[in-house]
């Protein structure tokens, strides 16, 4: 079984970064550019990670519907912060 990760952010460098990092790691990338796409994808279906960009409009939406996910509860959460 592969690994799933969900990916919500729109900066392109992070992308290609976190895709290759990840592809590595034989863990799959969703990546959605808007936060209302990365909600449907969280009640639809299972992420073993959800890495948010908290820098994009909607990011503490998708953070905050995490844990209410039936099926994403015990996902990892990271969260790219700006420094």
């Amino acid at each position: 079984m592969k690994l799933k990760s969900l990916l919500l952010c729109s900066d392109e460098k992070i992308v290609r970064v976190l895709r290759r990092t990840l592809g590595d790691l034989d863990i799959g990338v969703e990546h959605c550019a808007s936060s209302e796409i990365a909600l449907r994808h969280l009640t639809r279906e299972r992420f073993e990670a959800i890495i948010v960009d908290c820098a994009g409009p909607g990011a503490a939406d998708v953070l905050g519907v995490v844990r209410t996910s039936p099926c994403n509860q015990r996902a990892v959460v990271v969260a790219i912060l700006d420094p």
